[in-house]
Protein backbone atom coordinates (compact mmCIF):
# COMPACT_ATOMS: atom_id res chain seq x y z
CA UNK A 1 0.00 0.00 0.00
CA UNK A 2 3.13 2.55 0.85
CA UNK A 3 4.41 1.81 -2.30
CA UNK A 4 1.54 2.50 -4.53
CA UNK A 5 1.00 5.94 -2.54
CA UNK A 6 4.55 6.81 -3.53
CA UNK A 7 3.93 5.65 -6.97
CA UNK A 8 1.39 8.20 -7.12
CA UNK A 9 2.69 10.78 -5.73
CA UNK A 10 5.81 10.62 -7.58
CA UNK A 11 3.50 10.48 -10.75
CA UNK A 12 1.93 13.67 -9.74
CA UNK A 13 5.43 15.21 -9.01
CA UNK A 14 6.35 14.45 -12.33
CA UNK A 15 2.93 15.74 -14.22
CA UNK A 16 3.32 18.56 -11.73
CA UNK A 17 7.29 19.69 -12.64
CA UNK A 18 6.06 18.51 -16.70
CA UNK A 19 3.38 21.32 -16.42
CA UNK A 20 5.42 23.98 -15.00
CA UNK A 21 8.22 23.71 -17.36
CA UNK A 22 5.41 23.65 -20.35
CA UNK A 23 4.25 27.34 -18.61
CA UNK A 24 8.20 28.14 -18.40
CA UNK A 25 8.75 27.76 -21.72
CA UNK A 26 5.75 28.97 -23.34
CA UNK A 27 6.61 32.28 -21.31
CA UNK A 28 10.18 32.12 -22.58
CA UNK A 29 9.31 31.83 -25.76
CA UNK A 30 6.53 34.78 -25.84
CA UNK A 31 9.01 37.10 -24.09
CA UNK A 32 11.37 36.64 -27.28
CA UNK A 33 8.27 36.82 -29.74
CA UNK A 34 7.24 40.08 -28.11
CA UNK A 35 11.08 41.14 -28.20
CA UNK A 36 11.12 40.75 -31.83
CA UNK A 37 7.81 42.31 -32.38
CA UNK A 38 9.28 45.40 -30.29
CA UNK A 39 12.74 45.86 -32.46
CA UNK A 40 11.09 45.11 -35.52
CA UNK A 41 12.79 41.88 -36.27
CA UNK A 42 10.00 40.92 -38.28
CA UNK A 43 11.83 37.56 -39.65
CA UNK A 44 11.97 36.29 -36.19
CA UNK A 45 8.34 37.61 -35.19
CA UNK A 46 6.72 35.53 -38.05
CA UNK A 47 9.54 32.04 -37.36
CA UNK A 48 7.45 32.48 -34.35
CA UNK A 49 3.52 32.78 -35.71
CA UNK A 50 1.34 29.76 -36.01
CA UNK A 51 2.06 27.63 -38.93
CA UNK A 52 -1.11 28.06 -40.76
CA UNK A 53 -1.72 31.24 -40.66
CA UNK A 54 2.31 31.88 -42.52
CA UNK A 55 0.66 29.20 -44.99
CA UNK A 56 -2.38 30.98 -45.51
CA UNK A 57 -0.59 34.85 -45.64
CA UNK A 58 1.14 33.69 -48.69
CA UNK A 59 4.16 32.55 -47.07
CA UNK A 60 6.85 34.09 -45.24
CA UNK A 61 7.89 36.29 -47.32
CA UNK A 62 4.69 38.04 -47.83
CA UNK A 63 3.82 37.64 -43.95
CA UNK A 64 7.17 39.64 -43.00
CA UNK A 65 6.26 42.61 -45.70
CA UNK A 66 2.76 42.96 -44.52
CA UNK A 67 3.60 43.09 -40.73
CA UNK A 68 6.59 45.60 -41.50
CA UNK A 69 3.59 47.66 -43.87
CA UNK A 70 1.54 47.12 -40.79
CA UNK A 71 4.09 48.20 -38.00
CA UNK A 72 5.11 51.32 -39.91
CA UNK A 73 1.47 52.65 -40.52
CA UNK A 74 1.18 51.90 -36.79
CA UNK A 75 3.66 54.22 -35.64
CA UNK A 76 3.98 56.52 -38.26
CA UNK A 77 0.21 57.72 -37.16
CA UNK A 78 2.24 58.66 -33.44
CA UNK A 79 1.84 55.54 -31.86
CA UNK A 80 4.67 53.71 -30.19
CA UNK A 81 4.57 49.78 -28.55
CA UNK A 82 6.90 50.58 -25.03
CA UNK A 83 6.45 46.97 -23.80
CA UNK A 84 3.87 43.93 -24.24
CA UNK A 85 4.55 41.30 -21.28
CA UNK A 86 2.99 37.87 -21.18
CA UNK A 87 1.04 36.74 -18.56
CA UNK A 88 -0.30 33.32 -17.07
CA UNK A 89 -1.32 30.68 -20.08
CA UNK A 90 -4.54 29.44 -19.98
CA UNK A 91 -4.70 25.28 -19.36
CA UNK A 92 -3.26 23.51 -21.68
CA UNK A 93 -5.15 21.24 -24.24
CA UNK A 94 -4.06 18.97 -27.30
CA UNK A 95 -5.94 20.42 -30.15
CA UNK A 96 -4.79 17.26 -33.03
CA UNK A 97 -1.03 17.06 -32.55
CA UNK A 98 -0.59 20.36 -31.17
CA UNK A 99 -0.79 21.56 -27.26
CA UNK A 100 -2.70 25.01 -27.34
CA UNK A 101 -3.13 27.55 -24.80
CA UNK A 102 -4.68 31.24 -24.61
CA UNK A 103 -1.92 33.59 -23.53
CA UNK A 104 -3.44 36.99 -22.05
CA UNK A 105 -0.64 39.88 -22.55
CA UNK A 106 -0.49 43.14 -21.38
CA UNK A 107 0.44 45.62 -24.15
CA UNK A 108 1.24 49.29 -23.29
CA UNK A 109 1.87 51.76 -25.90
CA UNK A 110 2.50 55.73 -25.78
CA UNK A 111 0.58 58.35 -28.06
CA UNK A 112 2.04 61.23 -27.92
CA UNK A 113 2.44 61.61 -23.68
CA UNK A 114 -0.33 59.41 -22.91
CA UNK A 115 0.18 55.95 -21.84
CA UNK A 116 -2.46 53.35 -22.76
CA UNK A 117 -2.52 49.59 -21.37
CA UNK A 118 -4.71 46.60 -22.78
CA UNK A 119 -4.64 42.99 -21.98
CA UNK A 120 -4.73 41.16 -25.05
CA UNK A 121 -5.33 37.56 -25.86
CA UNK A 122 -2.77 35.17 -28.06
CA UNK A 123 -3.29 31.90 -29.36
CA UNK A 124 -0.04 29.60 -28.17
CA UNK A 125 0.17 26.46 -30.21
CA UNK A 126 3.17 23.86 -29.73
CA UNK A 127 3.62 21.00 -31.86
CA UNK A 128 6.56 19.37 -29.60
CA UNK A 129 4.42 18.89 -26.93
CA UNK A 130 5.55 22.24 -25.09
CA UNK A 131 9.09 22.71 -25.94
CA UNK A 132 8.76 25.40 -28.59
CA UNK A 133 6.09 27.62 -28.84
CA UNK A 134 3.99 29.79 -32.04
CA UNK A 135 1.97 32.25 -31.30
CA UNK A 136 -1.06 34.67 -33.34
CA UNK A 137 -2.79 37.50 -31.91
CA UNK A 138 -6.47 36.96 -31.48
CA UNK A 139 -8.12 40.59 -31.41
CA UNK A 140 -9.39 40.26 -35.15
CA UNK A 141 -10.83 36.68 -34.74
CA UNK A 142 -13.99 34.80 -33.33
CA UNK A 143 -14.05 31.40 -32.38
CA UNK A 144 -15.21 30.17 -35.89
CA UNK A 145 -12.83 32.53 -37.88
CA UNK A 146 -10.29 31.17 -35.99
CA UNK A 147 -10.51 27.94 -37.60
CA UNK A 148 -10.11 28.87 -40.83
CA UNK A 149 -6.20 29.87 -39.89
CA UNK A 150 -5.34 27.47 -37.17
CA UNK A 151 -7.55 24.28 -38.49
CA UNK A 152 -5.77 22.32 -35.39
CA UNK A 153 -8.02 24.81 -32.96
CA UNK A 154 -10.56 22.72 -31.72
CA UNK A 155 -12.66 25.58 -29.84
CA UNK A 156 -12.61 23.77 -26.66
CA UNK A 157 -10.40 26.82 -25.43
CA UNK A 158 -12.80 29.55 -25.50
CA UNK A 159 -11.32 32.71 -26.83
CA UNK A 160 -11.88 35.89 -24.23
CA UNK A 161 -12.84 39.16 -25.61
CA UNK A 162 -9.61 41.67 -25.47
CA UNK A 163 -10.39 44.46 -22.66
CA UNK A 164 -11.15 47.91 -23.23
CA UNK A 165 -7.77 49.88 -23.36
CA UNK A 166 -7.01 52.14 -20.10
CA UNK A 167 -5.41 55.30 -19.54
CA UNK A 168 -2.54 54.75 -17.38
CA UNK A 169 -0.26 58.26 -17.87
CA UNK A 170 -1.14 61.31 -19.19
CA UNK A 171 1.62 63.51 -18.71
Amino acid sequence: MKSIFSILFMTFISISIHAQSQVELLLQDAKQFNAAFLKGDFDKYVDMTIPSVIEIAGGKEIMVTNAKASYEMVTKSGLAYESIEPLKPSKFMFAGRDLQSILPQTIITKIGKTKISQKVYFLASSSDEGKTWTFLNLEPYDTASIKTYVPAYTGDIEIPTAEQPELIEDK
